[in-house]
């Protein structure tokens, strides 16, 4: 009887010697040749790893507006869906703090990160709106905590 190449096998049941069947893909977003074992793949691991973090970076931002949103209805403060890069991208990426620029590319726990500051914090009755929210550090974030 002779072995079908193309069958997948689960780990317990796969024979000593099978080798998986290769198959040369070109990646759709930035047309490198690339070698994978499952002929679906339309994208390089490199590729593929980029994608995985934007689309986690966006169900983060999505997760956190909801936080903000439940923040403010608890606090009974007005509010509006604040779309965090829209603020960042219309104050240029600037603390609204202390007026230095912010690097998006830092790890969320770096102080000098980025986070949403409201001007009047919400525990002191501001609102969750674009005319309330700027772009900040961690640190300073931190450092002004619920101070006007």
């Amino acid at each position: 009887m002779s072995e079908i190449k193309f069958k997948h096998y689960c780990p317990q049941c796969r024979p000593e010697n099978y080798e998986p069947q290769q198959y040369e893909g070109r990646c759709s977003d930035c047309a490198v040749v690339f070698v994978s074992t499952d002929r679906t793949h339309v994208r390089c691991p490199r590729c593929e790893a980029a994608e995985t973090r934007r689309v986690a970076a966006r169900v983060r931002a999505k997760r956190q507006m909801f936080k903000d949103i439940e923040r403010a209805r608890a606090a009974g403060v007005p509010f509006e869906n604040v779309k965090r890069n829209e603020v960042y991208e219309k104050h240029d990426w600037m603390c609204g703090i202390c007026g230095e620029a912010i690097d998006p590319t830092l790890d969320q726990d770096h102080p000098k990160s980025l986070t949403l500051d409201h001007i009047v914090p919400i525990s002191r009755g501001g609102a969750h709106t674009y005319a309330n929210v700027q772009p900040a550090h961690r640190a300073c974030n931190v450092a002004k905590a619920d101070r006007l």
